[in-house]
């Protein structure tokens, strides 16, 4: 975890992007499994 306010708001914002990629991620999958079908 970065100690500087810069560094700490950047990982803030590279965590939130991490995470939303990831539900894309998730609902992309579904979308193939469903389409699949």
């Amino acid at each position: 975890m970065p100690d500087t306010v810069k560094g700490h708001d950047d990982w803030m914002e590279w965590s939130y992007l991490v995470k939303v990629a990831d539900e894309l991620v998730n609902k992309i999958e579904k979308l193939r499994l469903l389409i699949g079908k």
